[in-house]
């Protein structure tokens, strides 16, 4: 271990999960137009050939009940959101010849609508997009 450096450990795990069940998972309440992205020539492109590494997608569980003051809704403890993985999903249901019949689920537990949106941010921040520059 270098020096000076602390071990971080994760309370997350690793969960299969049927197609059927993956399509069932709420979506992250700050999700983008997913609908749009899986009509995009360049997303199609990236999707028509199925990949063993598709199929690994990220979500959240709330651990107890938890207000979303955007939507007003109120979500039980349990409520699974998908934090990665929206327009695979969307391409795979309406565009896709084949899709995974299984999938591989990172999931971390969370408490709050705020750390939904924080996870889903981790993932999808415009900051992380391949540039022409890179």
């Amino acid at each position: 271990m270098p020096q000076g450096k602390r071990i971080h450990t994760f309370s997350d795990k690793i969960v299969r999960m049927t197609y059927e069940q993956f399509m069932k998972l709420e979506n992250a309440p700050v999700q983008r137009n997913h609908r749009n992205r899986a009509k995009e020539k360049k997303h199609q492109d990236k999707l028509r050939c199925l990949k063993e590494y598709h199929r690994v997608v990220f979500a959240v569980k709330l651990t107890e009940n938890a207000y979303d003051p955007t939507s007003g809704i109120e979500y039980p403890a349990g409520t699974i959101f998908l934090v990665d993985g929206h327009t695979r999903r969307e391409y795979w249901n309406e565009y896709a010849e084949e899709y995974p019949a299984e999938l591989i689920v990172h999931m971390k537990e969370v408490t709050s609508i705020e750390e939904v949106r924080d996870a889903y941010y981790s993932h999808d921040a415009g900051d992380n997009v391949e540039k022409n520059s890179d």
